[in-house]
């Protein structure tokens, strides 16, 4: 449970650090975005300095935080710190430390019967002179205003109409933004040649008029006639041509037509064959694979048929061989894989059963989760600290001192049956001839 929770704070300090840094970068992208709109229709322009130090909102003399200027950064260096200033009794512990000259006031004031001498002199005799002038006039002011003027905070103060939200827009990434620009020009420089081709065809086609304009005024009637028939004449041979170009444009787009057709059908059917190509690849790799797996298993199961009936082979020649041994010595060896498979069965039984309790456990804690509070997790807590911790300390305890008990006598009967094995493998061996297979020992001792 301690872990779940320590996983939690961890994935919502990361959730929290991230949400920050998507907000850094949306502000950050919504300036960059302002800054180009700003420059969308017209050129960048440069630093004025003298715009900028005769206004005093400019960078100049308020600089903004944000782009790294920190006009009190390392203030706090210089506040004082202490506990004279900052509470009644600091202030009358230090006066009762300073000195008595310090605190009496010694200066002896002026004698007013000795006459000042001196430009100093004349310049104080003047100053008291305005100011006696100006203090007489505030007086006489007040004696004139006797009424009292209506307090100014108690007029009423009209709030102004509240105004309406301000629309906003979607923010675009920065890629965006410069993609939809770049499209933006191209859509322009497309328009402009569009506009230019669209004259010059016009011009070529109407470059016989435009000649004839330029020279008919120069002409007389005898020759403006001629250049009448020469017009009609041109009129008709571009209404011929217009004519055969259309009869032409139809034959063509007709052609286009079937030849886009054919080249649509040829491309769909090459599509078709490509995909099913590569479907066929796909199986025939499936396939490659599954043979693959077939022959490594029955690889593996040659080799394990070939290792059981050679160890099939090495138990029955144990098994003859222990038949001879002492019958104390064979109850305890079988006394000791009884042991080894019951230990291992219970372990596997075990670990299921600790792994269903434990699927139980987690349902369990998972609604628990839900209503729990504080005092609830603490309790909770030294419960498992107490139920199972202590417990299986407990545990471990006996059974490494059943360990170092059993020990002995296990290492006695383990080298009373290696000796004894040993010996009667080394009196078969003298007596059988010599194979190719061998026996690694751990099978031939039965561990």
């Amino acid at each position: 449970h301690c872990i779940i929770n320590f996983c939690r704070r961890k994935k919502n300090r990361e959730k929290e650090r991230q949400i920050r840094q998507v907000k850094n970068e949306h502000i950050k992208a919504l300036r960059r975005l302002t800054e180009q709109r700003k420059h969308v229709e017209k050129k960048h322009e440069k630093r004025d300095i003298i715009t900028d130090y005769t206004n005093f909102d400019s960078q100049v003399y308020a600089p903004m935080t944000r782009i790294g200027v920190y006009l009190d950064a390392g203030s706090e260096q210089y506040v004082v710190k202490s506990q004279y200033n900052t509470s009644l009794n600091g202030l009358l512990d230090l006066e009762a430390a300073l000195p008595s000259k310090v605190t009496s006031l010694r200066i002896k004031p002026p004698d007013p019967s000795l006459k000042p001498v001196g430009f100093k002199a004349r310049q104080d005799a003047k100053l008291g002179l305005i100011l006696d002038k100006v203090y007489s006039d505030l007086q006489s002011q007040k004696e004139q205003t006797d009424d009292k003027k209506p307090l100014r905070l108690l007029v009423k103060v009209d709030k102004p109409i509240p105004r309406p939200p301000t629309p906003t827009v979607e923010a675009t990434p920065e890629d965006d933004e410069k993609q939809e620009l770049a499209i933006i020009l191209l859509q322009r420089v497309m328009r402009g040649r569009a506009i230019q081709n669209k004259m010059f065809d016009g011009k070529e086609m109407r470059s016989d008029l435009i000649k004839e304009l330029r020279t008919t005024h120069a002409l007389q009637q005898p020759e403006q006639k001629e250049k009448r028939k020469e017009t009609e004449n041109i009129l008709s041979k571009q209404r011929n041509q217009a004519e055969t170009q259309h009869k032409e444009s139809i034959v063509s787009d007709g052609a286009e037509q079937g030849a886009a057709e054919l080249i649509g059908k040829q491309l769909d059917f090459l599509n078709k064959e490509l995909l099913r190509l590569q479907e066929e690849r796909r199986i025939h790799a499936y396939v490659m694979l599954a043979e693959r797996q077939r022959r490594m298993r029955e690889a593996e199961e040659s080799g394990l048929r070939q290792r059981e009936e050679r160890l099939r082979r090495t138990q029955d020649e144990i098994f003859k061989q222990i038949i001879r041994v002492h019958q104390g010595s064979v109850d305890t060896y079988l006394e000791d894989i009884i042991l080894q498979s019951i230990e291992r069965t219970a372990d596997i039984q075990a670990r299921e059963e600790i792994q269903k309790r434990a699927d139980d456990i987690n349902k369990v804690a998972a609604e628990f989760e839900k209503t729990r509070d504080h005092l609830q997790s603490q309790e909770m807590v030294a419960e498992m600290v107490y139920y199972f911790l202590l417990p299986e300390v407990e545990k471990e305890t006996i059974r490494e001192k059943v360990k170092h008990t059993q020990r002995k006598h296990m290492l006695a009967a383990h080298r009373i049956i290696n000796s004894e094995v040993d010996n009667n493998m080394e009196a078969i061996s003298g007596q059988a001839t010599p194979t190719n297979e061998t026996i690694p020992p751990d099978e031939q001792t039965g561990q």
